[in-house]
């Protein structure tokens, strides 16, 4: 959902989706060559 709002602001986005290797993300960054890289982490702590 992040990724749609920076969409909407006219920003250029890969989302690279969950559970994705260290390895592969910094091979994202290395083929994109994005200006900015962030990352959300998002844990319930409701849940055992």
């Amino acid at each position: 959902m992040l990724t749609d709002v920076f969409e909407m602001e006219g920003w250029d986005t890969d989302y690279l989706g969950a559970n994705v290797p260290n390895g592969s993300v910094i091979e994202a960054i290395e083929w994109h060559q994005g200006d900015v890289v962030g990352h959300v982490s998002y844990r319930n702590i409701w849940q055992d």
